[in-house]
């Protein structure tokens, strides 16, 4: 008897969408990553996936809300956010909010953390707590926040002592004229303005830092107390 011959079977022909290609990806809408100074919209934060983060460096966090979302600078919003931070503050959380300010679309944080998934749970937690907190008090509903958070590493003395710069008198970037104490942020309760004691000594919406950078580093390797004159860049400082 003779053997047939076994023919080679071809696979089938794989589809032609899906995987990387020219000009995929997310585009601008306007409504997710906002608008630049010339009104044209720009991309969201990158939805990639996030770096290993070193425990010994805090990060700057910032939360963008949606397009014609509530002021979050109105008294009673920011009163309600302050104490839902005052709330978290009590407790031993993996991802720690150091200073905050509220502005009116957007918020600045700065956060120690021990990796990416609790960064993650806590950024994550946070911001849904923020949104249930505006949406009950402004007494509207829907989504608050425009993308992903932007968390950036602070790994030297320089850049975290410009962070706080940054952060702590963000409001004078936005029309604010409270200079020396911000009312919708941490600076309050900070120490380390120059030849001045906290403002505030009640319990503090925020954490005592826990890192070398944000306890003392920048402060013995960075020039010093904030000084009275000092504010913000017009840009997020590099």
């Amino acid at each position: 008897m003779s053997r047939r011959a076994h023919r080679q079977l071809s696979l089938p022909t794989p589809p032609t969408w899906g995987g990387p290609r020219e000009n995929s990806g997310r585009k601008p809408t306007g409504q997710i990553g906002g608008y630049d100074h010339r009104g044209r919209p720009q991309s969201g934060v990158s939805h990639g996936r996030r770096p290993e983060l070193n425990p010994r460096h805090p990060l700057h966090v910032t939360l963008r809300a949606v397009n014609g979302s509530p002021n979050m600078r109105n008294y009673a919003i920011a009163a309600e956010i302050s104490k839902l931070l005052k709330r978290r503050a009590r407790r031993e959380l993996p991802c720690r909010v150091v200073h905050f300010t509220i502005q009116r679309d957007h918020i600045h944080l700065i956060v120690e953390t021990q990796d990416r998934a609790a960064l993650s749970r806590g950024v994550q937690g946070l911001a849904s707590g923020i949104a249930r907190v505006v949406n009950r008090t402004a007494g509207c509903a829907g989504g608050l926040w425009r993308d992903r958070y932007h968390a950036r590493p602070l790994r030297t003395p320089t850049e975290v002592r410009k962070c706080l710069v940054y952060v702590l008198r963000n409001g004078l970037k936005h029309g604010s004229t409270a200079f020396a104490v911000d009312p919708c942020s941490s600076a309050a309760w900070f120490d380390g303005f120059d030849g001045r004691p906290p403002a505030r000594t009640d319990p503090a919406p925020i954490v005592a830092p826990k890192t070398w950078l944000l306890a003392t580093g920048w402060r013995a390797r960075a020039g010093g107390a904030l000084r009275a004159d000092e504010a913000p860049a017009r840009a997020t400082p590099p």
